[in-house]
């Protein structure tokens, strides 16, 4: 049986999967993560999954480690590959590799197999998307050069993939026509992997095809975006050139109007100072100090110093240990939050000519009970009418989707697990079977 690993490289994390098996039997036999890359130390941690007529016979353990003189993408993903093989027979028969590649500017959207010509393409638009492109392109190099992957078909997949079918209309920014045509400034769109699963298995739920309906999906992370799909497609979506337009984030502000930054004497927002996109990348792609500022220090944690949102609904809970500031800066933050999703889930209703479903996901998302509540309460006026009891007892451990809307709302509302990395591995497989077979 065949493997696929998938290797996705945020700044400062790199997550991968690791699958065995076809397409309609595909399983997940490993997962593993290192964080904190750039830190003076980079925690590794893989889980091995026991599967039934598995190649190998791998046990379920758990394997950790640790990165200390070189927390760079590159030393630590080499790290997490030692670790995978010290797992005898674990890296055996990979035949595929899936790249999650953000941003692809105007020129690729499309399925790619890597080579050293399209590799050298990719680092080129490390610019869009400094913060996630490059990782990306450094995993790349390293992973084609490892002997346990080099034999491998590395492909990359693209956020911007799903939302290659937006309109014009939708697509293009009121600036000028032919210096946007020259430079490729446009809306792109983002996460659209997991759009695209989490449209489908809401889809397969509500039992028509989805070219039939009409759906808001709603990812809300740490990076957060919203998509309007009519008929299937991408309509609309709220990233836009960059992963920083739309919906406010732990640490990116999303919308906010362009000119600010020129009119605030501030040193946070300095326009010709520069620093790494990446801090573990020091001779990576670089950032104006007002960038790093609208990417790492704003959302959830510009207005009350914490970004991640469980614990800013804690903050926000009355009687907790923190001083009375805090406590109305963490429910500002969180009500600016669900504010911004509730307008886009309201403008999204119209832009698809009426919403079938709305569709949570991302770590907030399936996680938050209380973004969710608070979201779906200001969208009754649309038809959305959550059930508080299912809402709060949503688990996702067992099943991918749940559905929490109440069956007297007009839309129905769901939470779905997704899986970008199973989504990546299902697009590069299919990719590399049609690729196979146009060549023959």
């Amino acid at each position: 049986m065949s493997r696929v690993l998938v290797i996705n490289a945020g700044s400062s994390t790199i997550k991968f999967r690791l699958y065995e098996g076809d397409q309609s039997e595909r399983k997940l036999i490993a997962k593993g993560s290192a964080s904190q890359l750039g830190a003076d130390s980079s925690p590794l941690s893989i889980q091995t999954f026991a599967v039934k007529g598995s190649k190998h016979a791998v046990k379920e353990q758990k394997l950790d480690g640790e990165c200390k003189d070189d927390t760079s993408h590159a030393a630590a993903f080499s790290e997490l590959i030692k670790l995978l093989d010290s797992v005898k027979g674990l890296l055996d028969g990979i035949e595929i590799v899936g790249h999650r590649i953000v941003h692809g500017g105007p020129k690729y959207a499309a399925p790619l197999r890597l080579t050293t010509d399209t590799i050298s393409a990719l680092d080129e638009l490390s610019d869009l998307a400094p913060l996630h492109n490059h990782p990306s392109i450094v995993l790349i190099k390293t992973a084609i050069d490892l002997p346990s992957l080099k034999d491998a078909a590395h492909v990359a997949v693209f956020d911007t993939h799903f939302h290659r079918t937006l309109e014009e209309k939708v697509w293009r920014y009121a600036l000028p026509y032919d210096a946007c045509e020259a430079s490729g400034l446009r809306r792109y769109g983002f996460h659209g992997t997991s759009h695209a699963y989490v449209a489908r298995l809401a889809s397969e739920k509500i039992g028509k095809p989805l070219d039939k309906l009409n759906l808001i999906t709603l990812h809300l992370g740490n990076g957060a975006s919203a998509c309007a799909i009519k008929q299937g497609k991408s309509y609309d979506t709220s990233m836009g050139f960059t992963p920083l337009e739309g919906l406010m984030m732990g640490t990116r502000s999303g919308d906010i109007d362009p000119s600010a930054p020129y009119h605030i004497a501030h040193p946070s927002f300095e326009l010709t100072d520069t620093t790494p996109a990446v801090p573990s990348a020091p001779k990576g792609p670089k950032i104006t100090k007002v960038e790093d500022i609208l990417n790492h220090q704003s959302g959830l944690r510009g207005i009350c110093g914490e970004s991640d949102v469980q614990k800013v609904v804690e903050m926000a809970r009355p009687g907790n240990d923190v001083s009375d500031e805090k406590r109305r800066r963490a429910q500002l933050a969180l009500d600016m939050f669900c504010y911004r999703v509730q307008k886009y889930v309201g403008s999204y209703h119209v832009a698809v000519g009426g919403a079938d479903a709305i569709v949570f996901t991302g770590g907030i998302g399936e996680h938050s009970v209380e973004v969710r509540e608070q979201v779906c309460e200001a969208l009754k006026c649309i038809g959305v009418d959550l059930d508080s009891d299912k809402n709060k007892k949503c688990d996702l451990s067992k099943t991918n989707v749940v559905e929490i809307g109440t069956s007297k709302g007009k839309l129905r509302v769901f939470t779905v697990a997704t899986d970008e990395e199973g989504e990546i591995a299902r697009i590069s497989s299919e990719f590399l079977a049609e690729d196979k077979g146009s060549r023959a």
